[in-house]
């Protein structure tokens, strides 16, 4: 019951923080939404040590963010300049990403954040060997390897840390 009343009280705290107000209505619906959510999450997720195990994967959640956007934002601004002059190389190509990820969420959320890039697109998951296939809008023949490092490098150890 203690692990129920943790993810209610996170919740909570997560609606009063997003809506900033303290009238009587937005506190009620909020409590209300809380209790809902808590509910399903309880019995969808394992909680094998509720709550330091859920909150250090919270935490550690709001550092991949930011690192998220931080790449979105580079690759959007590289795309722009890609297309805004075509003296710059376009050489499209594939790249296998491996990866030590284990758990199909983190394999997930690792080849979505690689598509959420522009530039760079995840097609195939390839459970047996641990590798990705990325399709790139600038794969140079020499630097397949720093490409693989440059793709996921930056995503792979925060989303080990956050889902698996």
């Amino acid at each position: 019951m203690s692990k129920f009343l943790w993810i209610v009280v996170i919740l909570y705290a997560l609606w009063i923080l997003y809506t900033s107000s303290v009238a009587l209505s937005e506190l009620f619906t909020g409590l209300v939404v809380a209790i809902v959510l808590a509910v399903i999450v309880y019995r969808i997720v394992p909680f094998e040590s509720f709550p330091n195990h859920f909150a250090r994967r919270f935490f550690r959640f709001w550092v991949y963010l930011p690192v998220l956007l931080y790449r979105m934002l580079l690759a959007n601004v590289d795309v722009a300049k890609r297309v805004l002059n075509p003296k710059l190389p376009l050489n499209p190509g594939f790249v296998k990403v491996r990866t030590a990820l284990q758990g199909k969420v983190s394999r997930l959320v690792l080849s979505n954040s690689i598509t959420l890039t522009p530039g760079t697109l995840t097609l195939d998951v390839d459970e047996k060997e641990g590798t990705l296939l990325v399709h790139a809008i600038d794969v140079e023949d020499g630097q397949r390897e720093k490409l693989e490092k440059k793709i996921a490098g930056s995503f792979e150890p925060l989303v080990k840390e956050v889902f698996e």
